[in-house]
């Protein structure tokens, strides 16, 4: 059974490298081809977004779409219809009880063939829609805001397509890396690994070829995955069948708190991706160091997330286990603050040890809570693809908005220590929700959780902060002068997006 999973995992791999490239390939093409070019934050959010787009919207589609014929099969939408579907066999949430393997095999080959073929000509519609960007731009006046969002909405019309099919994809190769494919976050442990390899390629080819260039090699891979799911889809014997769990079968654990465990689980990735833009702005790394530092940090977080994965005990699958880890990574994250040199001239690996470190305290923190969610979901398939939708999404709002936003108001080093406090309340929070554990067991935790956040305030108001950023951090908010065309060290400069003669005529008025 091992061996039969060892495919599933190489296509993840092979789609998170796929995604890696385009993305950052799209950094540069974008940025060369636009006006005055795009951030490199605008692209990568607007990715993100593409891909919590592909991993839900489908979904939802199939299930109203069985859901409607049903209801017309029925005669005429009875409410009743879900005893029907029970009755049929049908899983409206995610596949039938018992599903053939080589059908998602050939389901694969057909949404990575079309990932590839939309990736091998995205940069003949990034031209087309930078072309109506520019005219825009050119012929309106532009103020911070709209810019952004004009921005945004233009590279995610380059990307939804490519990135769509893709997220689409990943959420195929969960259900393959499961061996009731049902759904398997280890996946999402591979498509991470891929997409680091895939932003350091991207890195390397942008030296050596163009940016369009780079952009269609990053259709090879899904060539690749393509292919090989096509021969696996053929090959195995057409009555291979997995036998799913029965819908009917009552979760491990109660979930008392169905909400909040999974908004958590939304934060965590959230927190992960702002410590990623974040700690990348603080190390001042230059443009051209961006794929190195986004590569060491998310193979950081992939190697938390594995370790959290391999945690078989109890504390892995309890939901006060998964608060104790995010007060430990709020821990992590502003102790590698403390010990972090400032603005460093020259990025060296010894200067991403304390990124990196933070990264897969993370990451460790995010495979508990999905551990703990996998024995109180009732639907595997289903909460498993709403998780990742939502985590992809969280992750692009914040590095699109939350992570610029805290950098301009408090700094790189007080939005780290915020970060850390936010994680370190949340594990607090988790803890006082949970009550079915032992009380002296209960008072532990919630004690390592109140000592991890004295820790985290006693270090982050400590004289390793920065004029700047203690004044900022002490400071109330003045949201009213943050424009939302701040940019990070190391973004490349953008010019005024006015006009000449627009310029002028605003002068003389």
């Amino acid at each position: 059974m091992a061996e039969s999973l060892l495919p599933a995992s190489a296509a993840a791999v092979l789609l998170g490298l796929a995604t890696g490239m385009l993305v950052f390939a799209l950094c540069g093409a974008v940025g060369a081809g636009a006006a005055d070019g795009m951030r490199p934050r605008t692209v990568i959010g607007a990715s993100l977004f593409a891909l919590a787009v592909g991993v839900r919207v489908p979904q939802r589609f199939a299930v109203w779409v069985c859901t409607f014929a049903w209801e017309r099969a029925l005669g005429g939408g009875s409410r009743d219809s879900g005893v029907g579907n029970r009755r049929a066999g049908i899983d409206l949430q995610g596949a039938p009880h018992s599903t053939e393997r080589p059908l998602y095999w050939l389901v694969l080959s057909v949404l990575a063939l079309g990932t590839g073929v939309f990736a091998g000509v995205t940069p003949l519609t990034a031209r087309i829609i930078t072309f109506v960007h520019d005219r825009m731009i050119e012929s309106f006046l532009w103020s911070a805001m709209p810019l952004e969002a004009l921005d945004f909405l233009t590279v995610l019309a380059i990307v939804v397509l490519p990135l769509g099919l893709c997220g689409l994809a990943i959420s195929c190769v969960h259900h393959l890396c499961c061996r009731q494919a049902e759904w398997d976050e280890r996946a999402t442990i591979w498509c991470t690994i891929g997409a680091a390899a895939g932003m350091l390629l991207a890195g390397v080819l942008r030296q050596v070829v163009s940016p369009s260039a780079a952009v269609t090699a990053s259709a090879l891979p899904c060539f690749v995955v393509s292919m090989g799911a096509a021969i696996l889809g053929s090959s195995e014997a057409p009555t291979t069948r997995t036998t799913r769990r029965d819908r009917g079968a009552v979760p491990a654990c109660r979930d008392r708190w169905p909400t909040l465990l999974r908004t958590a689980i939304v934060a965590v990735a959230g927190g992960g991706a702002c410590a990623a833009t974040v700690w990348t702005g603080y190390l001042g790394a230059s443009y051209a160091a961006w794929p190195l530092v986004l590569t060491a940090i998310l193979l950081a977080l992939a190697a938390g997330l594995f370790i959290g994965h391999r945690a078989e005990f109890s504390i892995a699958h309890n939901i006060t286990g998964f608060g104790v880890a995010c007060a430990i990574s709020g821990l992590a994250v502003v102790v590698g603050t403390r010990i972090s040199s400032d603005r460093l001239a020259v990025v060296s690996l010894v200067a991403l040890i304390p990124a990196c470190l933070s990264a897969s305290a993370i990451g460790c923190a995010l495979s508990f809570g999905q551990l703990a969610l996998r024995v109180r979901a009732a639907s595997p398939s289903s909460s498993g693809a709403r998780q990742l939708g939502g985590m992809l999404g969280c992750a692009g709002l914040t590095v699109l908005v939350t992570a610029p936003l805290a950098v301009h108001v408090f700094g790189h080093r007080a939005a780290l220590v915020m970060l850390a406090l936010s994680l370190a309340a949340l594990g607090g929070t988790l803890v006082l929700h949970e009550t079915e554990d032992l009380p002296r067991l209960r008072r532990v935790r919630f004690g390592m959780v109140l000592g991890s956040l004295a820790v985290v305030l006693a270090i982050g108001s400590g004289g390793n902060m920065s004029r700047r950023d203690a004044k900022n951090l002490s400071s109330s908010l003045s949201l009213h002068a943050v424009g939302a065309g701040s940019k990070l060290p190391g973004e490349p400069s953008r010019q005024s997006q006015i006009p000449r003669s627009a310029a002028e005529a605003s002068t003389g008025r």
